[in-house]
């Protein structure tokens, strides 16, 4: 039972660590977006940590006003190698309006035909008084949640349709209402053999607020309305996305910001956050430095007693030469890039190889710069075993006329001066 106990403890202990770890890594992290003077300033300026959760929050707005949309896409920055997104429609019902005798469609009466008219007027003027309302408190409460603008407003919209709760189905009635009363006033016209013109008048006028109603958007205006109403007390003057986590090399946020009363744009904008952490592989080319790598020059001359000695020409024999190097590297800020290279590069004093292995390290975010320094190996002439060594140095017996060398890989350290001005985000 001990052991069994012990074991369970351990587990829990081991899961525990992971749910808070895990917490950890996918708390949300912020990145403030700020509208003033509709000027929008990106206030953060740091790198994103790769694989962690952000949302973008944008103040100085009203979210009574506002709709944000964000999506993100993360992109993985490939170097190429060297050559070595419909508004809600109310859409009219098959039923005939209140008022109307379906059964008979019928008017049996003068009155009855202006009963209608004047039904089909005051519904109309009811929902363009609810869009008046609607415009007086947008201009007053534009930016900032205007308290006093909002008690009258819905003061208004009681008086004209009750209780705020029921406002959109009762809006949404008045609009089918209008909607249906063309639709079988046509009907009406065209199952009567005598033209009635009262009726075709108000044919003509329901005809006409339909027009109206596709114009106008009036059940947004009065939700418009209920979500200032619930914003009065809260005090917010942001808007927050939805998450998004952080991948690849960097991520690139598309920004939009829409004003819903007018449905204009406000802001549409791509930024790019480039992350940090995480590896990859860049390719860049540049030239490289060494001493001791190029081949000697060899020449002979006599002694005295006709041995011919080996000298070399005082030169220097530091050169340079062009490649390619190949980075394995680690994010440790988006500007920075450290690890370990290979590659090899060609000199154009005696088109001999290089081959290159060492450290590296890349400055900027997508064209990069690079420093690179380590160990280059090459091919160079050595003296042959056949030479001959006194206290006078290296000989050769007398007669001889040239010097016999052999290549063999010599190492010596290289430094690397890179750079990649192309880079495709895939």
């Amino acid at each position: 039972m001990k052991p069994l106990l012990t074991l369970f403890m351990k587990r829990g202990i081991f899961l525990l660590f992971i749910i808070l770890n895990s917490g950890q890594l996918y708390a949300q992290k912020e990145i403030e977006i700020k509208r003033q003077n509709d000027k929008f300033n990106l206030l953060f300026k740091k790198s994103l940590s790769l694989d962690s959760s952000y949302q973008i929050k944008l103040t100085g707005v009203n979210p009574a006003h506002h709709i944000l949309k964000v999506t993100a896409k993360s992109f993985e920055l490939q170097t190429a190698q060297p050559e070595a997104f419909k508004d809600l429609l109310f859409l009219s019902g098959s039923l005939p309006p209140v008022g109307l005798k379906s059964d008979a469609l019928l008017f049996t009466q003068a009155s009855d035909i202006s009963n209608y008219q004047d039904t089909l007027i005051g519904k109309m003027n009811r929902l363009e008084k609810l869009r008046k309302i609607a415009d007086i408190l947008y201009k007053q409460s534009k930016d900032t949640i205007n308290k006093k603008s909002i008690d009258t407003a819905v003061d208004q919209i009681s008086r004209l349709y009750g209780k705020l709760d029921t406002l959109p189905t009762l809006v949404g009635l008045d609009i089918h209402y209008i909607n249906s009363s063309a639709t079988y006033l046509a009907a009406y016209l065209l199952n009567n053999k005598n033209l009635n013109p009262d009726v075709a008048n108000v044919l003509a006028l329901s005809q006409y607020q339909t027009d109206q109603l596709k114009s106008k958007n009036y059940l947004e205006y009065a939700g418009y309305i209920i979500s200032s109403n619930k914003l009065k007390d809260s005090g917010k003057k942001s808007l927050v996305s939805e998450p998004f986590i952080t991948k690849k090399d960097l991520t690139e946020v598309r920004i939009i910001l829409i004003d819903r009363y007018s449905k204009d744009t406000l802001y549409n904008n791509n930024q790019t956050f480039y992350n940090k952490g995480g590896s990859g592989i860049s390719f860049s080319t540049g030239f490289f430095f060494t001493n001791g790598l190029t081949d000697n020059a060899y020449y002979l001359e006599k002694r005295s007693d006709g041995k011919m000695n080996i000298k070399t020409e005082n030169k220097s024999r530091i050169d340079f030469s062009v490649g390619a190097f190949a980075q394995y590297y680690y994010k440790i800020d988006k500007m920075w890039r450290l690890g370990p290279g290979l590659g090899i590069a060609v000199s154009p004093f005696d088109g001999k190889p290089r081959y290159l292995v060492g450290l590296s390290t890349l400055i900027g975010k997508e064209k990069m710069v690079g420093v690179s320094t380590g160990i280059a190996w090459a091919k160079v002439k050595q003296l042959s075993g056949s030479v001959l060594n006194d206290n006078e140095g290296p000989f050769l017996p007398a007669e001889t006329t040239t010097v016999p060398t052999f290549e063999k890989f010599r190492p010596n350290f290289f430094i690397g001066l890179t750079y990649n001005v192309v880079a495709t985000r895939k």
